[in-house]
């Protein structure tokens, strides 16, 4: 009984070695598929990926009594890069976002724990057709990232611990000099048994590379239903927009300009609907004064409305923007805003070193439209807001940028007597591969 005992328990170890070894071949197997020796396939897979860890330093409300916040946020991603026989690519991108010693969606705390934060999601995966019947017309279906221009209105937010992603279908034709995109992105799909209640958008855009232009039309139609009275329903909104960018050294200029128009409706009984009329102007003019250093004025102007609520919206809205990249790093007027925005600023860029790269911004921003403030006042006053970055590359195989911030806020903007002055510090490390 001793010696049969002894035997079967050899039989399992066997047993369960064969089957660690078998699965250790099988996930082998995978990395090497995921992996460029993959070519050896004659399909060559090329593997990317970003790991960035940033920290912050928030005091950005202007009450003295909020206590300041210090977090880390942690984004990680892994792409795949399959080319299709010659003629086409398939793309996978797997995100994990999670912020350090948070929990998961159960409220459990996942660092140093057994709790699964299930933050994995597929941030981009598509395919990718080259040449569907030209050399010059491709195709690309699944979920992926849109960048337009500066990204003042379609933009991937880059600085996002998430990041914007589309799903839908992006068709492009190259041009001698240019190109043409056209985009059919599917904001939300309702499955309404009764009725079309989907979010689609529809864009094509026209870049022409010698003059540094490019023409941009984006199509909305939004069909939901609206929870209660007064929130809005259907929305028909087309907006028409154009860029600019021009190297005249030692001067260069960047500009946006665009409109939109359309309808909105609102939910109630014998529903209204209002008339969309509202414009963008963005210009920046910068001059190289030698060396790595530059300086630039620039002004950002949104238009506003200032009376919300009856049968025309005048109202910008800034669309699907990497809203970091304007108006001030602070972010406080990262959404659209009913009295618009006016950002007034001045730029300076430097590297005062090899490696290094040091900016400081200064915005002086005011509503476009009257606004009433906490005293019942009308008025257009804001504040001001200096932004400092430095960037490094001196550490080998990583980029370390530092940032500060401070926004000097008016009384009727922070909406209390005396505000306090509006602070905010961040550090972050990012390894590219």
């Amino acid at each position: 009984m001793e010696r049969q005992s002894a035997g079967r328990a050899r039989a399992r170890s066997w047993a369960d070695g064969s089957w660690t070894d078998l699965r250790n071949l099988v996930g082998l197997a995978g990395v090497l598929a995921l992996t460029p020796w993959g070519a050896l396939a004659g399909e060559p897979v090329v593997i990317d990926g970003q790991v960035r860890v940033r920290t912050e330093i928030d005091a950005r409300e202007f009450d003295a009594g909020v206590a300041r916040r210090h977090f880390t946020d942690l984004r990680a991603r892994l792409g795949a890069r399959a080319a299709l026989a010659e003629n086409g690519h398939a793309y996978i991108q797997i995100q994990d976002s999670r912020r350090l010693g948070g929990s998961s969606a159960g409220g459990a705390f996942t660092s140093g724990s057994l709790a699964n934060g299930a933050n994995l999601d597929a941030h981009q995966a598509y395919v990718e057709v080259d040449r569907l019947f030209s050399s010059a017309w491709g195709l690309r279906a699944g979920r992926f990232e849109v960048n337009l221009g500066n990204e003042r209105l379609l933009g991937a937010v880059g600085w996002s611990n998430v990041g914007r992603a589309w799903e839908g279908v992006h068709s492009f034709y190259l041009l001698q000099g240019g190109r043409i995109d056209g985009l059919w992105l599917k904001a939300a799909e309702r499955n309404s048994a009764d009725r079309n209640r989907d979010f689609d958008a529809f864009a094509a855009n026209l870049t022409l590379k010698g003059p540094g232009i490019q023409v941009l039309a984006v199509i909305e139609n939004d069909a939901k239903d609206a929870a209660q009275a007064g929130q809005p329903t259907q929305l028909d909104r087309i907006t028409a927009a154009g860029y600019l960018k021009r190297d005249l050294a030692p001067f260069d200029l960047e500009g946006n300009l665009a409109f939109q128009f359309g309808t909105q409706e609102f939910a109630g009984a014998g529903a209204e609907e209002a008339d969309i009329s509202a414009f963008l102007i963005a210009l920046e003019g910068g001059y190289k004064l030698g060396g790595a250093s530059r300086i630039a004025l620039g002004i950002d102007l949104a238009s506003g409305d200032d009376e919300p609520g009856d049968d025309e919206i005048k109202t910008f809205d800034n669309l699907y923007y990497t809203g970091h990249k304007f108006r001030g790093a602070m972010d406080y007027f990262v959404p659209s805003r009913a009295p618009g925005l006016l950002d007034a600023m001045l730029r300076y860029s430097t590297q005062p070193t090899e490696g290094w790269t040091l900016k400081g911004d200064v915005h002086y921003f005011a509503t476009v439209a009257d606004y009433v403030d906490f005293e019942g006042k009308k008025t257009t006053s804001v504040g001001s807001e200096m932004d400092i970055t430095a960037s490094t590359t001196r550490v080998k195989g990583v980029t370390v940028d530092l940032g500060a911030s401070l926004f000097f806020a008016s009384e009727s903007f922070a909406g209390q007597k005396d505000p306090e002055l509006g602070q905010w510090a961040w550090a972050s490390m990012t390894a590219n591969f």
